[in-house]
């Protein structure tokens, strides 16, 4: 580890403590020179290993990045509910009683595909709709884990973590690595599926004027 020394802001940062704005003080009270060594020492001094890794606080970009992950999921589910509305020609407001009821991206996109089956003269984008609904599973469960599964950082690696428990007929419990670049990603992802839907379901759509328009 480096021994060059670190500025007063990184220590402040790291320590995640206010001190006076005063890198003399903060030698004085450390009594010790304020390098790399000691700042690591510092940050890991009362922090217990959990599962291999030192917790730690998360970086505002990775918590950014989380947001666009469930902001871009939202309006993909957004643009499903407002297609069931507009092809099954329910008003919005009682559309929304309804669709509201559904918790689940899976939930939604089979209630879409049935209203489809009951207008009738559309097997096509039934069939595009059931290919797009097997593509966007691992999406979807990436995205439920980064919306509901504990964050913390890594003191030891600096890589986020993501703390995942699942019970699928085995136990799954552990910490999962995973970067900002990694949830970046996945917002691409969810954008590209956003686009994707919107082409599928565009021509039964339009079918169907919105009822505030007739």
């Amino acid at each position: 580890m480096s021994e060059k020394p670190v500025s007063f802001e990184k220590a402040v940062k790291a320590q995640g403590t206010m001190f006076d704005n005063s890198e003399r003080f903060f030698q004085a009270g450390i009594g010790v020179p304020l390098t790399e060594e000691t700042l690591f020492r510092l940050t890991l001094k009362g922090r217990e290993e959990v599962h291999g890794i030192i917790p730690g606080p998360l970086s505002a970009a990775h918590y950014s990045a989380i947001g666009k992950v469930a902001a871009n999921w939202a309006a993909l589910e957004m643009l499903i509910n407002s297609a069931i509305w507009q092809i099954g020609e329910i008003p919005d407001e009682i559309g929304g009683c309804i669709t509201s009821q559904f918790f689940t991206f899976d939930t939604k996109i089979k209630a879409l595909i049935a209203v489809l089956g009951v207008r009738g003269n559309f097997n096509k984008t039934i069939a595009a709709l059931n290919k797009f609904h097997d593509r966007s599973r691992g999406a979807a469960q990436k995205r439920n884990r980064t919306v509901h599964d504990p964050w913390v950082g890594d003191f030891k690696t600096g890589i986020p973590q993501r703390l995942e428990i699942t019970a699928d007929k085995k136990l799954v419990s552990g910490y999962k690595p995973i970067t900002t670049d990694d949830l970046l990603k996945l917002v691409d992802e969810i954008a590209d599926l956003f686009d994707e839907f919107k082409e599928i379901i565009s021509p039964a759509i339009e079918r169907f004027p919105p009822l505030r328009d007739k």
